[in-house]
């Protein structure tokens, strides 16, 4: 029989840091949506690597790049620089005396500083007094860019305001999975990804759509194609994706998510590259501008064995 195995001692060291204000933990996510508006934002946190001793994680949606970031004993937040062989400060939680940090890969050069004392916050996440408060300013645009964000110990972000040439855009927080703690699960569109074996040379995996919005979601498709998924290898290369083999009519269509869909598909054993390293697996409903991913989930996976 095959069994899909988890990384258990990376995961007790992520339970041990997750007092921070951003916790980070493989499959953890928060999903966010604007006030008066239909935009939505989500961010994730992917499989770990150990580096140099340091364990860092994979986090997509929280700036303009996808990044291995840690967090230090004070909860500040780092991304790993490959070209410098450096950890580069991403997020400061700490406040110092006014000082502004640098805050790369927002959307246009911005500094960031963090509040001297903890600020109240209230939204669909619920009521927190002692959160914390970032400022940031920019240089050079004047219409993009981060305002501010809120984030609350053990949580994580719970709003982001950000500038538009329209105004600020405030997006709150509806729906965050953080370790075993779901926070704020109504309202919220859910997305489920879990695998099981079918033989041995094929899992099958199952992605499950929720809304539990309580008004239908409208789901835009550039082509016939309604979801994907993809597997990456330890190395960070993408070893399978389960729409290369495939062709879709190149029709926009919409459909109405009133309550459920479920995809599942099959993914060959043989996928898997050598070794015993722990694997990504993300799937997606292709929806929403660009090239989609409005809604997705990741798992790490390990190589099958008998």
């Amino acid at each position: 029989m095959f069994a899909i195995r988890s990384f258990l001692p990376i995961f007790l060291i992520a339970s041990a840091a997750s007092a921070a204000e951003f916790p980070l933990e493989t499959g953890n996510q928060w999903h966010y949506r604007q006030q008066g508006g239909a935009a939505t934002r989500m961010i994730m946190v992917g499989l770990p690597y150990l580096i140099g001793g340091n364990v860092y994680y994979q986090l997509d949606g929280y700036v303009d790049a996808r990044l291995l970031v840690r967090t230090d004993d004070a909860g500040n937040l780092y991304f790993r620089d490959e070209e410098r062989d450096a950890d580069v400060l991403l997020t400061s939680f700490e406040a110092a005396g006014g000082g502004w940090f640098d805050a790369p890969y927002r959307p246009c050069e911005q500094q960031g500083q963090a509040g001297e004392k903890p600020v109240r916050y209230e939204g669909p996440a619920g009521r927190y007094s002692g959160a914390r408060e970032i400022r940031y300013r920019s240089f050079g645009c004047a219409d993009a860019g981060v305002e501010h964000e809120i984030y609350v110990s053990r949580i994580g972000m719970v709003r982001r305001v950000e500038t538009t040439i329209a105004g600020p855009a405030i997006f709150d927080l509806v729906y965050a999975r953080v370790g075993n703690l779901m926070v704020a699960p109504l309202p919220a569109v859910v997305t489920r990804l879990t695998v099981e074996p079918m033989d041995e040379t094929k899992l099958l995996a199952t992605l499950r759509l929720s809304n539990l919005m309580g008004h239908p979601v409208r789901l835009d498709f550039a082509t016939g194609q309604e979801f994907d998924a993809e597997l990456t290898g330890p190395d960070g290369r993408i070893l399978w994706r389960w729409s290369w083999d495939k062709a879709f009519h190149q029709a926009m269509w919409s459909r109405d998510l009133t309550s459920e869909l479920v995809y599942q598909f099959e993914m060959p054993v043989s996928a898997f590259g050598p070794g015993d390293g722990l694997h990504r697996l993300e799937a997606w409903i292709t929806s929403g501008p660009g090239s989609g991913r409005q809604f997705a989930a990741v798992m790490a996976v390990g190589p099958p064995q008998q």
